[in-house]
């Protein structure tokens, strides 16, 4: 949806390392003038979820449903029509960028379109910021990392001392989209993964970081 044109919030994504969850949450929710929410069994059974839903309508502020997947809709959002993203995700994608008022980028837009947005955007933000990729930004460096692994409740985990960000060591056992991963990541704070329920993906420069260090590692391997 950025790449549409979007501005949003994002509670896996934006709320900064080291901030209290709800506190953000709760200053962003205070900030909106729309919500949108993402229905599917784990999130309709989600407290801080409903919670969220309950603050937007007290609050008068506009709601917007995605069915992402087959569930009951809660009572208190039955009177408000959803895009349908179960059914057909193309067709709902499209009815919520409408409703959203967001519209297709022209191909003479100065804003990257959805389908320029995943190589050139990238490729522009490497060499902004002096990121190494072998394909987009080969003389790149980047910043120096220091990585760690620990263990947590059990759980291994890799520490970047230079960023003060902490990673799971293993990630999902497959691929998922976007809305699988937030509902993964989700999951996670819901069952204290770790001892940590700030569980968040990763913006796409952090994400750079740990997968060129793991291409440099099996290179310099071979």
């Amino acid at each position: 949806m950025r790449s549409a044109g979007a501005d949003i919030w994002i509670d896996q994504l934006d709320v900064p390392p080291g901030k209290h969850w709800d506190r953000v949450t709760e200053e962003a929710l205070e900030g909106c003038e729309r919500l949108l929410v993402v229905l599917s069994p784990s999130s309709v059974n989600s407290d801080n979820v409903m919670d969220e839903v309950s603050f937007a309508l007290e609050n008068k502020k506009q709601i917007f449903p995605v069915l992402y997947r087959n569930c009951k809709v809660p009572f208190r959002l039955r009177r408000i029509q959803y895009s349908d993203f179960a059914t057909d995700y193309e067709k709902g994608f499209t009815q919520l960028l409408r409703a959203l008022e967001i519209g297709v980028q022209t191909e003479t837009s100065e804003q990257h379109s959805v389908n320029s947005f995943s190589y050139e955007a990238v490729k522009k933000m490497l060499r902004e910021r002096n990121f190494y990729d072998q394909a987009k930004n080969e003389k790149g460096v980047g910043w120096s990392s220091r990585f760690e692994k620990i263990d947590s409740n059990g759980e291994k985990l890799i520490v970047d001392h230079s960023t003060k960000l902490i990673w799971r060591h293993a990630g999902s056992a497959e691929e998922m989209t976007f809305l699988d991963a937030e509902e993964y990541i989700r999951n996670l704070n819901e069952q204290n993964f770790a001892g940590n329920s700030d569980w968040r993906l990763p913006k796409l420069d952090e994400a750079n970081v740990i997968d060129e260090t793991g291409k440099k590692a099996r290179r310099a391997s071979h």
